[in-house]
């Protein structure tokens, strides 16, 4: 592999590329619009494409499970432990959702839905309402843990979205509607994956050469910090700041000390010859 590119592969390696990729990948429950799933957009589950009945679900049950790859690897540059064990837990819950599909489509099968009533559905089925709440709960918490550290509004919409879908899903379980309002939900986790790559490149610089020293600046090494950090992160700007001004007063007290020697050495080299002329008039 040449050199060139390595450099492209670790430019991509970034964790606001795989967070924008999972919010692609976590998305693609969108191609039920040119799908003939049958499913009803309103009141159907987005799970209930990935259930064993479905012609596509191995489509949506790949992209998924990408999506939750995709998170993971993001998740190795992330900080705060509220958000990662909160990622962890929806990577896990996805991954879940994947493996234990729904037997069936309840929403436009009445025999499934006879089947949920006498319990004769299968562990995987039973234990997906498990998994979903699990998803929703982890998001939540990740979206609050954003709106934390960022202090962005948009953040804080997330999570109000976020409460508000979670509270209407809970009203309308197994309800006309329920659907749409998943949807909403879902978009409102894309949103909050492509609002944490903003946060990270924004923090970590992920756009920085990849061989080029980043991060705080040490007086006098001639390293400066990339200017996406200067502008967009208040504490590395402040830091940048006070190490300046500590490096200009040191020069300006070496630059005085040396003044000081400059003039003292004009003073002794004036001051000899006047002796010396004093010396031979004697």
């Amino acid at each position: 592999m040449t050199r060139p590119s390595h450099r492209f592969l670790r430019r991509l390696d970034q964790p606001g590329v795989w967070l924008v990729v999972a919010a692609l990948l976590y998305s693609f429950w969108l191609l039920e619009l040119a799908l003939p799933t049958g499913l009803s957009f309103v009141d159907s589950y987005v799970s209930e494409l990935l259930a064993d009945d479905q012609p596509y679900r191995w489509v949506f049950r790949v992209t998924d499970a990408l999506a939750a790859c995709c998170l993971l690897l993001a998740a190795r540059w992330m900080r705060g432990r509220l958000v990662i064990v909160s990622v962890l837990v929806f990577v896990a819950a996805t991954l879940a959702d994947t493996v234990l599909s729904l037997d069936c489509a309840a929403s436009v099968d009445a025999l499934c839905r006879y089947r949920e009533a006498t319990g004769s559905v299968s562990l995987g089925h039973r234990l997906h309402q498990v998994t979903s709440v699990l998803t929703f709960g982890s998001a939540l918490a990740a979206a609050v843990g954003l709106a934390r550290s960022t202090r962005w509004w948009h953040a804080g919409v997330v999570v109000t979205l976020l409460a508000t879908t979670g509270v209407l899903s809970a009203v309308l379980v197994n309800q006309p509607g329920a659907g749409l309002v998943q949807r909403v939900q879902l978009l409102t986790v894309a949103a909050g994956l492509l609002l944490g790559a903003r946060a990270c490149s924004s923090t970590w610089g992920s756009f920085v050469e990849p061989d080029r020293p980043a991060g705080r600046l040490q007086p006098g090494s001639g390293v400066v910090p990339d200017a996406r950090q200067l502008r967009n992160s208040a504490g590395v700007r402040n830091t940048c700041v006070m190490e300046i001004r500590e490096d200009v007063a040191v020069k300006r007290n070496l630059s005085s000390q040396v003044m000081m020697s400059v003039a003292a050495h004009k003073e002794k080299t004036w001051r000899f010859p006047v002796s010396s002329a004093h010396s031979s008039s004697g």
